[in-house]
Order: structure tokens, then C-alpha cells, then sequence
């Protein structure tokens, strides 16, 4: 029964690393995008951000799913714990403003791709959407709370 519970655990730590290492990727091109004019390089870096993902979709399913059978076995927490509820309504926050953040990324770098193909040229249109207060506040609000889901998991405040 303890290997089962030690393979539960290994698995919901590699989501917890897939889920930050994903949105750590995802904000780091999305930081050197923004120093960047020409619509080609920044459409490059958004790109890469496309890794990230599956590596957080992935991380968030792993740690959602096998957080959950942790709390249930109910070895060292259970799952009526205040902070394992408040980590779930984190959790849920954090996918929602990623997911709004993320799609307005997606069409930044749409456009970066068109204007690439369309003479390489600055574009004051895209140079605002790379610095769009709204989606700035979703994507990183979203990484906020992720760091701290990740420092009630290693807290464990009231328990």
C-alpha cells in the first residue's frame, strides 16, 4: 500500500514541475518577445511558447488528479483540509486566467506571423498587444497563484 502511495506522490510532483516549468517557459519568451520589434522575432518566441502548452495542460491534469487521490487516501491530509480546498479553487483560478491569457498570446503571435509575412515591419498594433495591461495581469495572475498552490502543497498551513 506505501508504494502505491509513494507512485500517487511521484506522479503528482511531476505535474507539479510540468505545470511550473511549462508557465516558467511560457513567461520567459513571453518577457523577451517584449523587447523585440520586428514582427518575425517575436512570432519566433511566441512559438516557442506553444511548447509550454501541453507541458502545463499535462502538469495541471497530473497534479489535479493524483492531488485529489492523495487527499482521498487521506495518509497525511485529507481532502476537507482548508488549504487542499483552497489549492483547488486556486487551481481552477489559475487554469481559468492561463487559459483567457493564453488565447490572447495565441492571437498576438497570429498576428506577428501575418505582419512577418507582410514586410517584417514594427507594428504599433502588435507592440500594444505584447503590452496589453489585461492580458499582462491574466498570465502572470495566472503564474501568482500557481506559486501559491505550490507553497500551500509544501506548507500545508493548518495541518
Amino acid at each position: 500500500m506505501i508504494v502505491a502511495y509513494e507512485w500517487i506522490l511521484a506522479l503528482h510532483v511531476t505535474g507539479a514541475f510540468l505545470f511550473l516549468g511549462g508557465g516558467v517557459l511560457a513567461a520567459i519568451v513571453s518577457l523577451l518577445a517584449r523587447n523585440q520589434s520586428k514582427p518575425s522575432e517575436i512570432a519566433a518566441l511566441l512559438g516557442i511558447a506553444r511548447i509550454a502548452v501541453p507541458l502545463v495542460g499535462l502538469g495541471a491534469l497530473l497534479t489535479l488528479a493524483f492531488g485529489l487521490c492523495l487527499a482521498t487516501r487521506g495518509h497525511e491530509f485529507r481532502l476537507s483540509a482548508p488549504w487542499v480546498i483552497a489549492a483547488i479553487i486556486l487551481w481552477v483560478a489559475a487554469m481559468a486566467a492561463g487559459g483567457i491569457g493564453g488565447k490572447a498570446d495565441k492571437e498576438t503571435r497570429l498576428l506577428a506571423e501575418r505582419l512577418a509575412s507582410e514586410g517584417d515591419q514594427p507594428s504599433s498594433e502588435l507592440d500594444a498587444r505584447l503590452r496589453d495591461t489585461r492580458n499582462l495581469v491574466l498570465s502572470w495572475g495566472s503564474g501568482v497563484l500557481v506559486i501559491v498552490i505550490l507553497a500551500l502543497m509544501v506548507w500545508k498551513p493548518g495541518q
